[in-house]
C-alpha cells in the first residue's frame, strides 16, 4: 500500500522544487512506496494551518517548515514530535558537528529536539555591485547611497522595506535598528525594553526611510520573499533582507542582476558593532502524525550533503558547514563562503512563548509609525506599558526557555 506524507510548505519557489526533488531521491534511495503531497502557504496563512488550525496536531500534516520564531509555542502546544528516540536509531551523519552551533541549538530543549535545520541566512546587506563600489557601513551612509542610487524613473528605488503585517517582517527591522544602536530588546531583569533611547532613533529612522522617495512604495504589501523578487527584477539597489534572497538572486535563470550581486554586514551606528538577525526555517514531525517514523527518516535524508547542496543550487540556502565551504557552491555564488562570518555576529530571539505576545506588540507599535502622526516616543512609551504587563502576567507559567 502506497503511504502518503503531507508536508506544510512556506511558499517559496525554491523550497517547493527542492522538497519535491530531494523526496524523490528519497523513495529511490530507500525503494519505498510513497508519496509526498505539499500545501504550499504563505507566512500568515501557514502559521494559522499549524497552530490555530492545530493542523500539527490533528493529523493534517506529517511534517512541515517551521519558522524558528514558533518554536516555543510549538512545544508549548505539544505539536512537534520529539525526535531525539528516533536520531538514536536512525542517526545523523556528521550531526551536529557538520552545521555551525548557531542552528543545532535552538530547537534541543532539555533531552528533547524538536527540529532539525533546512534552510539558513541570516540577515545581511544585500547591494548592487555595478551601482555601489562600497557598501554603507553606517545608517548615515546608507540612507546617502539610497538617495544617490534611486532613479524612479526607470522604476529602480534606492532601498526597499518589507513592512507586510505577518507578526514577522516588521519585528524583525525593528530589532535589528534596535541592537545596531547598541540597544537590547529586554533590560537587565529579562524584561521588555522598547522605549530605550535606541529604539526611539531607530523607530525614527526607519519611520522616515519608509516615507522617503528613494524607498519602493507600497511597503506594507511587500514581505520579504517579495523583496527579494523585486530585487531580482532590477528594480532595488540595496536592501536589509535575508542572505537565502542574495543566493536566489544570483541563481534564478530569471533574474536581471545575477552576477551583481554583493553581500556585506549590517550597517550600524558609529561605535555600535554590526549584528545580523538569526532566524531559519528547520523541519519538524507533527505529534499528530501517523507516520513519525517515515517523516523523520525523510527529513533525516534531507539533512545529506548532496540534498543540502541541491537545496542551495536551487536557490535556497543549505545549512551544512560543507555546503558554505562547497567549490562548486562558491563558483555559483562567489559570496556563500561567507555565511560562516554572518553567523559570528547573528543574534536569535529567546526561545520563550512570551516571545510571540511581545513579537505582535512591536509590530503594533511599528506599524503606527508607518500610519500615524504620532511620536515615536510616544508610540514606544504606550507599546512598552503593553509590553510589560502581558510578559509579567505570563511570568509565572513555564515556558520553553525555563528547560533549555
Amino acid at each position: 500500500m502506497t503511504t502518503q506524507l503531507r508536508i506544510a510548505v512556506r511558499a517559496f519557489g525554491p523550497f517547493e522544487q527542492s522538497i519535491q526533488e530531494q523526496f524523490s531521491h528519497f523513495i529511490q534511495a530507500e525503494k519505498l512506496d510513497a508519496t509526498l503531497t505539499l500545501e504550499i502557504m504563505e507566512l500568515p496563512a501557514l502559521e494559522t494551518a499549524l497552530f490555530d488550525q492545530q493542523g500539527l496536531r490533528n493529523g493534517r500534516f506529517d511534517l512541515a517548515f517551521l519558522n524558528t520564531d514558533w518554536l516555543a509555542n510549538a512545544v508549548h502546544g505539544n505539536a512537534l514530535h520529539d525526535l531525539a528516540p528516533l536520531m538514536k536509531t536512525f542517526p545523523i551523519p556528521d550531526y551536529p558537528a557538520g552545521w555551525s552551533k548557531s542552528l543545532t541549538g535552538m530547537p534541543h530543549i532539555k533531552d528533547a529536539v524538536y527540529g532539525l535545520p533546512y534552510h539558513d541566512g541570516p540577515q545581511c546587506l544585500i547591494y548592487r555591485t555595478d551601482l555601489i563600489d562600497k557598501p554603507p557601513v553606517t545608517w548615515d551612509e546608507f540612507w546617502q547611497l539610497a538617495v544617490k542610487t534611486s532613479d524612479p524613473s526607470i522604476g529602480r528605488y534606492g532601498t526597499i522595506l518589507a513592512a507586510f503585517p505577518d507578526g514577522h517582517n516588521t519585528v524583525y527591522d525593528f530589532c535589528v535598528h534596535l541592537w545596531t544602536r547598541g540597544g537590547e530588546i529586554l533590560d537587565a531583569r529579562d524584561e521588555p525594553n522598547l522605549n530605550c533611547p535606541q529604539a526611539v532613533a531607530g523607530l525614527t529612522f526607519y519611520r522616515s526611510l519608509i516615507r522617503s522617495p528613494f524607498t519602493h512604495p507600497d511597503a506594507q504589501t511587500i514581505d520579504s520573499v517579495k523583496s527579494g523578487m523585486l530585487f531580482s527584477e532590477g528594480k532595488v539597489s540595496m536592501m536589509t533582507n535575508w542572505f537565502g534572497f542574495a543566493a536566489m538572486c544570483q541563481t534564478l535563470d530569471t533574474s536581471r542582476v545575477k552576477n551583481r550581486v554583493g553581500i556585506a554586514p549590517i550597517p550600524s551606528d558609529p561605535g555600535s558593532p554590526s549584528c545580523s538577525l538569526n532566524v531559519y526555517w528547520f523541519l519538524s514531525v507533527a505529534s499528530g502524525s501517523a507516520n513519525k517514523e517515515l517523516a523523520y527518516r525523510f527529513i533525516r535524508h534531507c539533512l545529506r550533503a548532496d540534498m543540502d547542496k541541491l537545496l542551495t543550487l536551487r536557490g535556497a540556502t543549505g545549512c551544512r558547514l560543507s555546503t558554505w565551504a562547497d567549490p562548486e557552491v562558491n563558483r555559483a555564488i562567489p559570496f556563500f563562503k561567507d555565511l560562516s562570518h554572518l553567523h559570528q555576529t547573528a543574534r536569535s530571539f529567546p526561545v520563550d512563548r512570551r516571545f510571540h505576545q511581545l513579537t505582535h506588540i512591536i509590530e503594533a507599535a511599528v506599524l503606527r509609525a508607518i500610519r500615524t502622526e504620532d511620536s515615536t516616543q510616544t508610540i514606544l512609551d504606550q507599546a512598552q506599558t503593553g509590553a510589560i504587563r502581558a510578559w509579567r502576567s505570563e511570568a509565572s507559567r513555564p515556558s520553553a526557555a525555563a528547560h533549555s
